[in-house]
């Protein structure tokens, strides 16, 4: 009897005593029936299913092609194969026909894209146990590398082209979980290969989790840069979630939104451990990446190039930095003209723990807050030391707007140069072209500058409200350059030199510098000055305070610079000291006040025999200083507000009458010996109402 007219009857219980060799030929299973597995097997054939039930604690189907449909909601792998086997055709079937698909413990190969479909579930039965391993001579060898996993046929290079190998702005494909898998993918030889391939690729996909899956590769020092093992494209709602990666990159995530990436963790990982680049609303949180075992000096573990995304609560220990927004090269094929920026990014609670490298670089990014971050850098090198670039780095070709950095720790350990007996230096924070920015409460430590700010362009309404930090260094002999507009540099301390060359306001007020450190001023663009209620602790060799200008040509008003109730630890030293090498002495009136006693420890207020010793002329008209009331220089002389001059008595004897000319017709006098005001007519001393004394 053919072994198809034994299965003739539908909704009939088939039991599967024997071992079934079909020979080459097709077995049609009848609508609704059961195939009860009892010690036998199928094989070596074609098998159509017709919503057929697979029951038994051995089902054994091997070498067959299936079709039709299976009614059981959950169906084993190793029901059709065993260890070792190829098995991406039974698997591309049981996603075909939409079953929930359990890996079972071995491994098992994939040697073609898998095409995945929505509400397809994959799961393993163990999550390192259960592996798929790609077809190794496929990837080592052949040109026609593949995803294992994907969504979309991919039409274009992979290394070329990331996105849109489906349609852009659609997501058909909802609902997908793999979870509980290993991904075993060799690609360590594939280094001169244009073409490469992932574990998992869902594209166009909606509301899809990747969770608790371990890929591993074989990548060493010098192997491929093709390391990422799973890609989201063009997706939202998404998670990638409890992974752990060996000698690989976990994932790139490409113009999508609201994506989350989370409590995964990266051992030997490779370059750019999580990448994305355009979309927004993205989520990295809580995972933990230690050791890169390809070192490339500007290769982030964390890359975000996304808009709003928030990075929060991830440790990275002896790998890279993290990065927010590459500065790319206009009409990089690879992103469409998308935006690349991390405009609206908020980092917040991570660690990082570097070697000789950064530990935060910022490229293209505005509106962005970092805070409650601990950074960690060891030196056993001086770290780029002929520029200025720190370990927390802004730097770009572009400008940086709205930086909000609350609350982080910066430290900087060293080992010693054993040919200069020195630490190893880097410097701590530095700013290049950032604008509009909140820096408060940070503590910084570094074996060089803890500090760097310099801005080579100018933008509308800018200002730095730098409050509340500690800015420490363990050598000296450097100097903090802060070079921008509108300073307001307030109850920090600080124990390095710090050079202000401000555009604008500049207010530094009640700050303490706690070494044998001074604070320089470049006068040549502040337009408002105070330097009020700081502490000096050390001992200069010179002075505590230094303002000079060597290239303005406006004169600097008193009344916008006000230097005033500062304590200095040791008052033999001079406490502000001006250098002015202007063609037009544009100090001359500040010098007023270096040569008081109080060395602006009290007032502005100026005596009259220092101003009638200044040298000013008639185009200093309108300048004004304090004498025991505001007087005004009109050209020719110092005045009171009524315009006569402010050395005149205004009260005394009539033997103290000031001596007066033509020109001070009208001025008043208070005569204590008459006890009466009397007035100059011009000639004379008369009365008030213009007759003779009596």
């Amino acid at each position: 009897m053919a072994i198809q007219d034994k299965f003739n009857k539908a909704n009939t219980i088939y039991k599967i005593t024997k071992d079934i060799d079909l020979g080459g030929s097709t077995l049609s299973i009848p609508e609704g029936c059961t195939l009860d597995f009892q010690g036998g097997s199928i094989k070596n054939g074609s098998i159509v299913f017709n919503a057929t039930s697979l029951f038994g604690n051995n089902i054994v189907i091997r070498d067959c092609e299936l079709s039709g449909t299976i009614a059981n909601g959950e169906v084993n792998i190793k029901w059709f194969h065993n260890e070792l086997d190829d098995i991406s055709g039974t698997l591309q079937y049981l996603v075909n026909i939409n079953r929930h698909i359990i890996i079972n413990i071995g491994t098992w190969i994939v040697s073609t894209t898998v095409l995945i479909r929505e509400n397809t579930v994959i799961m393993g039965e163990h999550p390192t146990l259960s592996i798929l391993k790609a077809n190794e001579q496929s990837i080592i060898n052949g040109g026609n590398k593949y995803n294992l996993l994907s969504t979309v046929s991919m039409i274009n290079d992979i290394s070329i082209t990331y996105f849109r190998n489906g349609n852009e702005g659609t997501y058909p494909y909802e609902n997908i979980i793999i979870r509980d898998i290993h991904f075993d993918t060799n690609r360590q030889n594939i280094v001169t290969n244009s073409n490469i391939m992932c574990s998992i690729r869902l594209e166009n996909c909606n509301n899809c989790i990747i969770d608790n899956c371990t890929f591993t590769d074989y990548n060493t020092t010098d192997d491929s840069v093709f390391d990422t093992q799973v890609y989201v494209v063009e997706s939202k709602n998404c998670k990638v979630s409890n992974c752990r990666t060996t000698n690989c990159s976990l994932v790139k995530v490409l113009n999508c939104y609201d994506v989350s990436v989370f409590n995964n963790i990266g051992n030997n990982t490779v370059g750019t451990w999580i990448e994305t680049l355009a979309g927004e609303s993205l989520f990295i949180d809580n995972n933990t990446i230690t050791t890169d075992i390809r070192p490339q000096s500007e290769n982030s573990t964390i890359g975000v190039n996304s808009r709003n995304a928030t990075i929060s609560n991830n440790k990275v220990i002896d790998a890279f930095f993290i990065n927010l927004g590459h500065v790319i090269s206009a009409g990089d094929e690879r992103y469409y003209g998308l935006p690349i920026d991390a405009s609206g990014a908020l980092v917040a609670n991570n660690m990082v723990q570097v070697e000789n490298n950064m530990a935060f670089y910022i490229q293209n990014a505005d509106n962005i807050t970092v805070r409650d971050n601990k950074f960690k850098a060891h030196l056993t090198k001086d770290y780029r030391p002929n520029q200025e670039w720190g370990v927390f780095n802004f730097k770009s070709s572009t400008t940086f707007n709205v930086i909000n950095i609350i609350n982080n720790e910066l430290l900087i350990t060293a080992e010693t140069n054993p040919t200069t007996s020195q630490l190893y230096t880097a410097d701590g924070l530095a700013i290049r072209n950032g604008h509009k920015l909140f820096m408060s409460n940070n503590r910084i430590s570094s074996t060089k500058r803890p500090i760097i700010i310099r801005n080579t362009d100018d933008v509308d309404n800018d200002y730095f409200r730098i409050d509340s930090n500690n800015f420490t260094t363990y050598a000296g002999g450097t100097i903090i350059p802060i070079v921008c507009e509108n300073v307001f540099f307030t109850n920090n301390i600080v124990n390095q030199q710090v050079l202000f060359s401000v555009k604008g306001v500049l207010d530094i007020c009640r700050n303490t510098v706690a070494s044998d450190e001074l604070v320089q001023v470049n006068l040549n663009e502040v337009t408002k000055l105070g330097i009020t209620n700081n502490a000096f602790l050390g001992t200069p060799p010179t002075r505590y305070i230094y303002l000079y200008a060597n290239n303005r040509e406006d004169i600097i008003p008193i009344d916008d610079v006000n230097i005033c109730d500062n304590y200095y630890a040791d008052r033999s030293i001079t406490a502000t000291d001006i250098n002015d090498s202007t063609t037009n002495k544009v100090c001359k009136l500040l010098n007023i006040f270096s040569k008081l006693s109080t060395k602006h420890n009290i007032s502005k207020m100026a005596t009259t025999a220092l101003l009638n010793a200044t040298d000013l002329t008639n185009e200093d008209i309108g300048f004004s200083s304090f004498v025991n009331v505001p007087v005004y220089w009109n050209g020719n002389a110092w005045v009171n507000a009524d315009g006569y001059k402010s050395s005149y008595k205004r009260k005394g004897l009539t033997s103290e009458r000031p001596t007066l000319g033509s020109i001070d017709n009208g001025y008043q006098y208070y005569d204590t010996t008459l006890k009466k005001y009397i007035l100059w007519n011009g000639t004379s001393w008369v009365n008030i109402d213009g007759t003779s004394l009596t």
